[in-house]
C-alpha cells in the first residue's frame, strides 16, 4: 500500500522493520547453533536465516560454533563459500571489486581505486518503483557534491536496452551507466552480493568501501558526514 501511494517515509520505516527482523532472526540461529552445536537442525536453522543479506560476523560465528559433524556437510560448505566468502570480501573498509560491463554504447571498465573521487554504486532498474522514486533524490545529492567529488555508477538490472535508456534519460542520471542486460542474473550483482534493489555502496577516493545500502536520509547523513556539510 506504501509503494502504491508513493509514501517514501513509510516505506523507508518498513525497510528498516524487514532488516531488524532479519537480523533478529539472523541472531536467534546464531544463538542456536551455539546452544545446540550438534542439533540435526542446526545447519537448517543457518540456512534458512543466512540466505540473503547475512550479517558476516553472525554468519561466520554460527558456522564456526556448529559440531564438527556438521561442519563439512553440503549446506554448510555452501553457507561457507557462497555466502560468507563474497560477503567478508564486501565489509566496509575492503577494496570494492572492479567492474566491466557495457556502458549503453562501449565497453566500460570501471576501477574504483583509480578514479580519485567518492563512487555511490547505485544498483536500480527502470521497472524498479522504488528505484524511479528514489531517483529524484539521488540527482538532487549528485548535483550537490559532484563537483566537491562525487561521483555516481549506475548498475541497472535491466533486459531491456530501450527502458533502460530512456529511464536514465527520462530521470535526468547524467552519471556513469552500466549494464549486461541480464536482468537479476547480472554479473556485478551477484559480485556484490546484490539481493534486491534498489542497492547502494558507497566508496571512497581509494576505492575502499564506506558504507552499503544507504538512500534516502541514511544516502544524505552519509554525504553531508563525507563532505564536512
Amino acid at each position: 500500500i506504501a509503494l502504491k501511494e508513493g509514501d517514501e517515509a513509510q516505506v523507508e520505516r518498513l525497510d528498516e522493520h524487514v532488516k531488524k527482523i532479519r537480523q533478529d532472526r539472523q541472531r536467534l540461529a546464531k544463538r542456536f547453533v551455539e546452544q545446540q552445536p550438534s542439533s540435526p537442525v542446526a545447519v537448517y536453522a543457518l540456512v534458512t536465516s543466512f540466505g540473503a543479506a547475512p550479517d558476516p560476523d553472525l554468519l561466520a560465528a554460527a558456522l564456526d560454533a556448529l559440531a564438527p559433524e556438521w561442519q563439512q556437510v553440503h549446506d554448510a560448505r555452501y553457507l561457507r563459500e557462497e555466502i560468507l566468502a563474497p560477503a567478508e570480501k564486501l565489509r566496509v573498509g575492503n577494496l570494492a571489486p572492479p567492474i566491466r560491463m557495457s556502458a549503453g554504447r562501449s565497453d566500460l571498465i570501471y576501477s574504483p581505486e583509480i578514479m580519485g573521487r567518492y563512487v555511490l554504486i547505485d544498483f536500480w532498474a527502470s521497472w524498479c518503483g522504488p528505484c524511479r522514486r528514489e531517483n529524484p533524490n539521488v540527482v538532487r545529492l549528485y548535483n550537490q557534491y559532484h563537483d566537491k567529488g562525487f561521483d555516481i555508477l549506475g548498475v541497472s538490472l535491466d533486459s531491456d536496452r530501450q527502458r533502460w535508456l530512456d529511464a536514465i534519460a527520462k530521470d535526468g542520471l547524467t552519471w556513469h551507466h552500466v549494464s549486461d542486460l541480464q536482468g537479476w542474473k547480472n554479473e556485478v550483482a551477484g559480485m556484490y552480493s546484490v539481493t534486491s534493489i534498489p542497492h547502494t555502496v558507497l566508496l571512497d577516493r581509494e576505492g575502499r568501501i564506506l558504507g552499503r545500502n544507504l538512500r534516502g536520509k541514511a544516502l544524505e547523513d552519509k554525504l553531508a558526514e563525507v563532505f564536512g556539510n
